[in-house]
């Protein structure tokens, strides 16, 4: 007999000559390791980062950088697609396949990703994030796939959304460019609007002067008189 406990965050099918026997979150128990068949599934949430390369419709390269976290919420569904069995006396998993979970999640995302940059053109997909981040959690949310797994993708976050080093240098140039037009118009906005003060000043202080004179003319024309 041998005694096995597991961490909360697992939960465990156990089997005894091919029946299921018992199945719970993080069980303790005694049994026989060779008429036992042991399946342990993690339901903690995990993380997984991701990098596409992706082609806007206007023809541009640009990569998405981003992340996801998941958990199995219905070890039931999945163990029906993945091999989470373990050794009876080792404990350690009998196959890789439990690994490949994240990447099939990944290429969920990927579909859409490149499916919503092809509809953008570089300026617009560089302030997409927002956007393709609720497509891509309404999309998986109601994917047959990610659902017959019994699977539940709680976040998805889209980090950056970036353009080659020769379009981003480009980019960059234009940006500068506009800033610098921006400075100069003010600058020239600013003279003139001096100009136009000091051409007001002049001739407020001309209207004065006339005003002045008239006046002396009238008081001259009334001492002749």
């Amino acid at each position: 007999m041998k005694y096995v406990k597991f961490e909360p965050s697992s939960y465990i099918f156990v089997y005894k000559r091919g029946k299921e026997i018992k199945q719970g979150q993080g069980l303790a128990f005694w049994y026989r390791p060779r008429t036992t068949s042991i399946i342990k599934v993690p339901t903690e949430t995990m993380n997984r980062p991701f990098v596409f390369n992706e082609i806007t419709t206007d023809y541009q390269s640009v990569t998405v950088q981003g992340e996801m976290l998941y958990r199995i919420s219905d070890p039931s569904k999945i163990i029906d697609h993945v091999n989470y069995a373990i050794h009876s006396k080792m404990l350690h998993y009998l196959t890789d396949d439990h690994m490949t979970i994240s990447d099939r999640i990944v290429n969920v995302i990927k579909t859409m990703v490149t499916k919503h940059m092809a509809q953008l053109s570089l300026k617009d997909a560089m302030r997409a994030s927002e956007s393709m981040v609720s497509d891509i959690y309404n999309g998986l949310k109601d994917n047959a796939f990610i659902q017959g797994m019994g699977i539940d993708v709680t976040t998805v976050n889209i980090l950056a959304v970036q353009p080659n080093k020769e379009t981003a240098r480009a980019l960059e140039a234009k940006a500068r460019e506009s800033i610098l037009k921006d400075a100069d118009d003010a600058i020239y906005g600013r003279r003139n609007a001096a100009v136009e003060q000091e051409r007001m000043i002049k001739e407020n202080e001309l209207n004065t002067d006339i005003a002045v004179e008239k006046k002396m003319r009238q008081i001259r024309e009334t001492q002749l008189e």
